[in-house]
């Protein structure tokens, strides 16, 4: 009995669940107009529920998704369909006969397997150079240098003298040049490294965590005592007593980063060589699977809508001199001037990466449309309908940042200004995916400054508790033994994504071996400054400085400048520089006079 009334049920749930058709709905053959850009969904089906009267609701998953939406006058079941197609959605009937937007099951199951084929691809192109490096470690690395520059040269001459079939002859040589493997010392290192790791440590590694390896003779991943010698081979001055190399991989952004660090006499540790490698990753496109299919349907346009594309776009006088930074503001430039409805995603981030022209002077929808790059976005006519797509859509849409945080801190950015408080937990709610957005200096259609943020201070800065904040804004430094494990770990990020500034320290090492560390008794220190001098925690007013932030700020603006000093002192430490401005508050009576 329960068996039945339990499959009664499933039933049940899944023919509430099935795709529909929202024209089937009478409060749905309203007209309605939508005239924005970056319009959340959520805020989307509000504004649909208020000019139609209906019950619509959206799941919380895509909630943060937007779009630009220019539609004049049509029906709403119409647009929302249009939509949903558009952003690989359905709608679904529910229990009580309103309707709730989600993700297709099929965008689900695509979207999973592009993400796995993604992550496979990446590592594939790090096993393949972790082989080469390894087979290349596996021979003195002198004697290697030594072969590789006797090819370098007998290609050279080949090239110069060009002797009776010496194209070929380089090309041979080019691939056993090519077989050697290691492009350089830090390459060999690693090879070196990577053949020394268990198991277990080469899965960390895999995942993330950085290894290790050392010249001293209790390191667990040696380097090799030659080391030693082709330093001096490289009249290193002055000599070499130490050595520590650092491999750390950063999936997120398809790199594997390499450091080379010596110690001399006086124990003074600094960068020797730094190299930071792309893996770039080719993905097999899912080519059989229907949304791969559905998206290559839009680079297609058929002859019955070519007459439209042809159609005259209205001559309106140009008020907006600025070049557009992103395609919204091209969208509702170019929905001025021609009758059709358009309909695009949108991204927080700068599309196309140089400013478009305005289409003022484009006489047709054909000629406006030629001028976006076809390489980052299609289009297609669909109806009374433009739909824009971004070629890259699925990568744009592990990236963005969700509206919920954006909107309440360009709010507050309005009204009063940020702080350091604000961004550090802005970032801490995101994805590495999403960090990496604000670790660019590419523009962003975000109304505060978000450029060239420092993540891992900040991220930092997140673990502290209040009276730890109160301290180092107070210029006292924080002990590295009084952080739990939480801080400690983020700290010892921090500190590594910029340990090419100063010098070494290994955190792998055991508690003892950090007494150094620990006895200075600093991990942290922050300062704000102006005109390169210390100051209050009150910043200083000077006028803003409008090619570093695309915001026009009234008046005065408030700049501050702060860096957060990770370290044994601020002499002797890892420093993160930061500046960003404020919009000017608003002057009292009393201050006027």
């Amino acid at each position: 009995m329960k068996l039945f009334t339990l499959c009664v049920l499933w039933s049940a749930f899944c023919a509430f669940a099935q795709p529909v058709h929202l024209s089937e709905s009478d409060t749905l053959k309203k007209p309605i107009t939508l005239q924005a850009t970056y319009l959340a969904l959520d805020e989307l089906i509000r504004e649909v529920n208020r000019q139609t009267g209906a019950t619509l609701s959206v799941d919380r998953a895509i909630a943060d998704e937007k779009a630009h939406c220019f539609v004049k006058d049509r029906p709403a079941h119409e647009t929302l369909t249009q939509l949903a197609s558009l952003l690989f959605l359905e709608w679904r009937r529910q229990p009580d006969d309103s309707f709730r937007l989600g993700r297709s099951t099929q965008a689900r199951d695509y979207e999973l397997k592009l993400a796995e084929e993604n992550q496979k691809a990446f590592y594939r192109e790090l096993e393949s150079l972790m082989a080469r490096w390894s087979r290349s470690s596996e021979r003195d690395y002198a004697l290697l240098t030594e072969e590789k520059t006797r090819i370098e040269q007998e290609m050279e001459q080949l090239a110069s003298q060009q002797p009776p079939g010496w194209e070929q002859k380089r090309s041979d040589l080019g691939k056993r040049l090519s077989a050697l493997g290691a492009e350089d010392l830090l390459g060999w290192l690693g090879g070196s490294v990577f053949r020394q790791l268990p198991t277990d440590q080469r899965r960390r590694f895999m995942a993330g965590e950085t290894v290790v390896a050392s010249t001293e003779s209790g390191s667990s991943l040696r380097l090799p005592d030659r080391l030693f010698e082709w330093l001096r081979g490289e009249s290193e001055e002055p000599p070499a007593t130490a050595c520590f190399y650092q491999m750390r991989l950063e999936p997120q952004q398809f790199q594997l980063r390499c450091q080379l660090f010596k110690r001399n006499g006086q124990n003074l540790t600094t960068l020797h060589a730094s190299s930071v490698y792309s893996l770039n990753p080719v993905v097999n496109p899912l080519a059989s699977h229907p949304i791969q299919k559905q998206m290559d349907t839009w680079r297609s346009q058929t002859g019955a809508r070519f007459a439209e594309l042809k159609a005259p776009l209205k001559r309106i006088p140009v008020t907006q001199e600025a070049r557009p930074r992103f395609l919204g503001d091209w969208l509702a430039f170019l929905s001025e001037r021609c009758e059709i409805n358009i309909l695009a995603p949108a991204f927080r981030q700068a599309f196309p990466k140089e400013p478009l022209e305005l289409p003022s002077q484009a006489r047709t929808l054909e000629e406006a449309l030629a001028m976006l790059p076809l390489s980052e976005i299609s289009h297609r006519l669909s109806g009374s309908y433009l739909c824009l797509q971004y070629n890259n859509y699925w990568e744009l849409r592990w990236r963005e940042i969700p509206e919920r945080l954006i909107k309440p801190l360009e709010q507050k950015y309005a009204r009063e200004g940020l702080m350091p408080d604000d961004y550090a937990q802005l970032i801490f709610e995101l994805t590495p995916l999403q960090q990496s957005l604000l670790r660019g200096g590419s523009a962003k259609a975000i109304a505060f400054p978000c450029d060239y943020l420092p993540i891992d201070a900040l991220l930092f800065w997140a673990t502290l508790f209040p009276p730890q904040k109160i301290q180092v804004l107070n210029r006292k430094p924080i002990p590295y033994t009084s952080l739990d494990a939480d801080q400690r770990r983020a700290f010892q990020r921090a500190f590594q994504a910029h340990s090419e500034q100063l010098f070494w320290i290994d955190f792998s090492s055991p508690p003892d071996q950090l007494a150094f560390f620990a006895q200075q008794d600093h991990a942290l220190i922050t300062r704000h400054v102006q005109d390169n001098l210390f100051i209050d925690r009150t910043p200083g007013v000077m006028p803003p400085d409008e090619s570093q932030t695309p915001l026009k700020t009234q008046g005065s603006a408030r700049r501050l400048s702060l860096t957060f000093h990770f370290g044994l002192s601020v002499t002797e430490s890892v420093a993160f520089s930061w500046q960003w401005i404020n919009p000017a508050p608003e002057e009292s009576k009393d201050d006027k006079e």
